[in-house]
C-alpha cells in the first residue's frame, strides 16, 4: 500500500466544477416538487428551477462576473447562451 494514497478534500474540491443547479434526475425532478410546493405556498405562480437560474446569472452579471464566469459557473460552454439571459 505505500504510494496509495487518497487525495484531500482540498485537491478533490480544486478539480471539481462548480455549477449553479449540478443536479440529476431523479433529484432534480424531487427538487423540483420541493421548489413547486415552497412556490405555492408562499402564493408564487409560475416560478420554476429555471427562473432560479436565469435570477442567479442576472445577479453574478449585476456583481460584475464577466461572461466566462458565469459560463463556467453555470455550466454553459458558449458565453453566447449566458448572453440570452442577461437582459
Amino acid at each position: 500500500m505505500s504510494g496509495l494514497r487518497l487525495p484531500t478534500y482540498d485537491e478533490r474540491q480544486s478539480r471539481a466544477k462548480i455549477y449553479l443547479m449540478p443536479l440529476h434526475f431523479p433529484i432534480k425532478t424531487k427538487l423540483y416538487a420541493i421548489l413547486r410546493e415552497a412556490c405555492d405556498r408562499i402564493g408564487i405562480d409560475g416560478a420554476s428551477t429555471h427562473s432560479f437560474r436565469r435570477s442567479g446569472i442576472t445577479n453574478l452579471h449585476k456583481q460584475g462576473y464577466a461572461l466566462h464566469e458565469i459560463a463556467q459557473i453555470s455550466g454553459h460552454r458558449d458565453i453566447t447562451n449566458v448572453s440570452h439571459y442577461i437582459g
